[in-house]
Parts: C-alpha cells; sequence; structure tokens
C-alpha cells in the first residue's frame, strides 16, 4: 500500500449563476491556475461550485 493525495477545490460565488461560475472555475482550472498545472496528472481535482 501507498498514500496518495486528492485535492478538492472549492468555488463560492452567490452573485453569479451556478452554471456560468462552474464554467468560469473550470476555465480557471484548465487553463489559468499555476497550482492546477503543477498538479496536472498527478493528483485528482475535484471542483466543488456553489453559485446563485
Amino acid at each position: 500500500g501507498g498514500f496518495g493525495l486528492a485535492v478538492k477545490l472549492s468555488v463560492q460565488d452567490k452573485s453569479l449563476p451556478q452554471a456560468e461560475l462552474a464554467a468560469l472555475a473550470r476555465e480557471a482550472h484548465e487553463q489559468i491556475c499555476p497550482y492546477s498545472h503543477a498538479t496536472r496528472n498527478n493528483v485528482p481535482v475535484e471542483l466543488e461550485v456553489s453559485g446563485a
């Protein structure tokens, strides 16, 4: 056995509709976020989004 890492990225904004916030969070995770770039294909990341 061994150890593993996993990440849950929680994004909350009550001023944006859920679908719009989810799209923005996904785009940031896939294209912009340096943390996401560093962990891509090494650590599973779950996006949790809570919008209006």
